[in-house]
């Protein structure tokens, strides 16, 4: 499973870090260039143990473009139905 997580505020990175504990893959992402730059740098996630990844806003919109018909495919063949 993949998700991601918008924001990498202390809510973010932790939410993003526990699901990675549980062998989730986690994509983090944020506005704040500092932030992102902190983290690139291992300021934040070299604590936790994580390695940062970068990619453009294109790499990002094609990455939940190419999810959301994957899971899109899944879920309907799986029958799923709201309530």
């Amino acid at each position: 499973m993949h998700i991601a997580v918008i924001g990498t505020g202390y809510v973010g990175l932790v939410t993003g870090a526990c699901f990675a504990e549980f062998g989730v893959d986690v994509t983090c992402v944020d506005v704040d260039e500092e932030k992102i730059q902190r983290l690139l740098d291992g300021v934040i996630f070299g604590q936790l143990g994580a390695e940062a990844d970068v990619g453009s806003p294109r790499d990002f919109a094609e990455f939940i473009a190419d999810e959301t018909r994957k899971w899109g495919a899944i879920i309907k063949s799986s029958g799923v139905k709201l309530d």
